[in-house]
């Protein structure tokens, strides 16, 4: 009887275990892998890299009034949301519930759409603007990568990226994005802060390589007026930092 009870309790412990495992490595509820025109991101759902490093979603800024939501990705296990990137800046929603991240079925573009402030009806807030004959069409699939880089492939050919959130910084650089001058498109990307805590709105301060070519950052005012600069890189450092 004492071997029968000892294996009977054993074998519930080995399926409680089990059953816990199997709870800490299911996916979270909520979560998805890639956005497509078929899978759109929906609500207060996520997109959430492989490892669990990075996750993409709608938030709305700490200390705000709760009544504007943006577009955002943040490091998913840093306690208190570090935001690395917003998409509509400009053009916050109004709600959550209705909003979607897709893939437009008509152009292949990543769009994110829903209520604003000035129409109750969904409408396009922010797209990733590519031409019809960069995103040949409603194949293509996003997706949250390890780097923190929201990307648009190719439904086709799932190595061709055809736009990345690294080509497109807000107020933020992690490693492998970057700032200065696009050589194939001629952009010129610069860091640019939010209006205040609350509002991630474009700032009036900037950051950036100089335009002139020159081996050094600029901080600059209103993008016009450049208020400090750290000297040209001289190999181990820029010239004017310590």
């Amino acid at each position: 009887r004492k071997r029968k009870r000892s294996t009977i309790t054993m074998s519930l412990i080995t399926a409680t275990l089990i059953a816990l495992a199997c709870l800490c490595f299911a996916p979270a509820v909520g979560a998805a892998a890639t956005v497509s025109a078929r899978r759109p991101l929906r609500g207060n759902d996520t997109l959430v890299s492989a490892q669990g490093k990075f996750e993409l979603g709608l938030f709305s800024p700490a200390g705000s009034s709760g009544d504007r939501f943006y577009l955002g990705i943040w490091y998913k296990n840093i306690p208190g949301q570090t935001i690395i990137w917003v998409g509509n800046r400009a053009s916050p929603l109004s709600a959550v519930a209705s909003a979607e991240l897709r893939v437009s079925a008509d152009d292949g573009n990543l769009e994110l759409v829903g209520p604003t402030v000035a129409s109750t009806s969904p409408v396009v807030v922010w797209s990733s603007n590519l031409s019809s004959s960069l995103s040949p069409g409603s194949n293509n699939t996003a997706e949250i990568r390890d780097n923190g880089n929201l990307v648009l492939v190719d439904g086709g050919n799932s190595s061709n990226v055809l736009w990345q959130s690294f080509d497109h910084p807000t107020d933020t650089l992690v490693p492998e994005a970057w700032i200065g001058e696009n050589k194939l498109t001629g952009e010129y990307q610069a860091l640019t802060s939010w209006r205040n805590a609350q509002d991630p709105a474009s700032g009036v301060f900037s950051e950036t390589l100089d335009p002139n070519g020159a081996s050094e950052v600029f901080y600059m005012w209103n993008r016009s007026r450049v208020y400090w600069r750290t000297g040209v890189w001289m190999g181990q450092a820029f010239a004017r930092l310590p």
